[in-house]
């Protein structure tokens, strides 16, 4: 991040996800405070950040009662016109949610793939 200009776009606590330039490079990426390394880089691409803020939506709130309505709604908001699919594909049984879970980064290229964002 050494000699970027750092733009903010949301922080999650200690979470930040940023969008980074100077005069070779424009990139979108996602760090924390406490550790000298990147999580993600997404390059310019935001639909993979709304993906990720609207995976991390749906996985925060679907025990609250979120349905596909308020769901897509929110992606709307956010400038995300993918969200009523993506919403469907996450809306499956809690077993298989889970088992997808546990290999997050492939689960979230799968998403990506079928939303036609990568």
């Amino acid at each position: 991040m050494s000699g970027l200009n750092i733009i903010p776009i949301y922080d999650e606590g200690e979470s930040f996800r940023v969008f980074g330039y100077n005069e070779t490079i424009q990139k979108i990426f996602h760090f924390e405070l406490e550790n000298d390394e990147i999580y993600t880089d997404y390059g310019t691409n935001w639909n993979l950040l709304l993906l990720d803020i609207m995976f991390q939506y749906f996985n925060d709130d679907i025990e609250n009662g979120l349905d596909i309505v308020k769901f897509k709604t929110v992606g709307e908001k956010l400038g995300f016109d993918k969200s009523e699919t993506l919403y469907k594909l996450l809306n499956i049984p809690v077993e298989e949610y889970n088992e997808k879970y546990n290999e997050i980064d492939s689960w979230r290229n799968e998403l990506a793939k079928k939303l036609k964002i990568l």
